[in-house]
């Protein structure tokens, strides 16, 4: 989080970043200062539910910690009034809720459903699109929104049916008030890709590319980083920035 910062507050051109946060996924990195949940343990026998739940918990007050030093200082950072920043996971967790431990496992709602967030400067969204995003308030939202939000930022919008994997996308704005008066039927899956290099969204990264842009991707993922690797690689040809990180 601390070289994405830096990134942003050395240079001023138009920037799509993305920071891959893994400490709430197994084995649960934590951190001795965040760690009140006590017993706490890695094994995932199913007797070790309670200590392993702790764990996951604890792994999920590092991960608060680090987005709140994210987002106060990214407030603070002049020039910069126009971010937005997009928060979402990838899946949920089951412990045991249904027979099972861990992801792409079932599709219940431990599985499903999870946490998702837009924080916005006073310059990066209109009154518009903050009355859009307020619009979904007590509406389901789903990741594919999420996707397409993204691409509204980029001002892609109307451009989105040129796009890799147009046909794939389904999605709706949630800068864009809601106009359907009942929730849409959708595809359900227990994870969704981000950043891969087959996924929809580097497609829309790719596409996004103007002079003077950049891309950056940041992964604490080091335990398998060559997905990443192999992403900038072939962004490298496109003249697309990017760095490994670790969380922190």
């Amino acid at each position: 989080a601390d070289r994405a910062l830096a990134e942003l507050s050395g240079d001023q051109r138009p920037t799509l970043l993305v920071l891959h946060l893994s400490s709430t996924h197994y084995p649960y990195r934590v951190d001795e200062r965040y760690v009140p949940h006590q017993p706490m343990t890695t094994s995932a026998a199913l007797g070790q539910k309670t200590p392993l739940w702790n764990r996951y918990r604890n792994a999920v007050l590092l991960q608060e910690h680090i987005l709140r030093g994210f987002f106060t200082s990214l407030r603070a950072l002049p020039g910069r009034g126009d971010l937005v920043s997009v928060f979402v996971s990838d899946h949920g967790e089951q412990f045991w809720e249904h027979g099972a431990f861990s992801h792409i496992r079932s599709l219940h709602d431990e599985e499903l459903r999870v946490p998702a967030f837009v924080v916005a400067g006073p310059l990066g969204l209109s009154a518009e699109e903050r009355a859009g995003l307020a619009a979904y308030r007590q509406r389901r939202v789903y990741n594919q929104d999420i996707h397409a939000t993204v691409l509204a930022l980029l001002g892609l919008s109307e451009a989105a049916s040129r796009l890799p994997y147009a046909a794939a996308r389904t999605g709706r704005s949630l800068l864009t008030a809601p106009t359907e008066v009942r929730e849409p039927v959708v595809t359900l899956a227990n994870e969704n890709g981000i950043w891969g290099i087959d996924q929809p969204m580097v497609g829309a990264m790719q596409a996004a590319l103007r002079p003077g842009q950049r891309v950056i991707l940041f992964d604490d993922f080091l335990g398998d980083p060559q997905p990443v690797l192999d992403y900038l690689q072939h962004a490298a040809g496109m003249g697309v920035r990017g760095a490994l990180m670790q969380e922190g």
